[in-house]
């Protein structure tokens, strides 16, 4: 039997959203598992994160602009930290330091305020 064009879309719709959890979910791991691959799989995935992070600060190195994927993913500074076998305090430096290249002010939430500006 044929699938109305309802049918169709809806389907469509669905195997899209798999592909997208699929690359959600890897790079999740690869991000855990400390990976070289990470970054580069996330700018697949996120195109326009890199794009858009530059437009604010010309300057990020690739270092910064990896840590603020780990954010944008929704770690914490402790998770951050443990992943990426760095001390607490390093993580926390890196933030203030990011914080401080995006002009951002202390009350602002660093991850909604990357996630926003992402995907605005």
């Amino acid at each position: 039997q044929l699938l109305t064009e309802q049918e169709m879309h809806e389907y469509e719709k669905n195997i899209l959203k798999m592909q997208v959890n699929e690359a959600f979910e890897e790079i999740m791991t690869l991000a855990k598992d400390n990976s070289p691959e990470f970054f580069t799989r996330f700018q697949e995935v996120y195109p326009k994160f890199s794009l858009k992070m530059l437009e604010v600060n010309p300057k990020f190195k690739v270092s910064e602009l990896t840590f603020a994927a780990y954010i944008y993913l929704g770690f914490n500074t402790k998770e951050i930290a443990e992943y990426t076998f760095k001390a607490v305090k390093t993580i926390e430096n890196n933030r203030y330091n990011l914080r401080k290249k995006l002009k951002l002010s202390p009350e602002k939430d660093l991850q909604i305020w990357i996630r926003n500006y992402i995907e605005s």
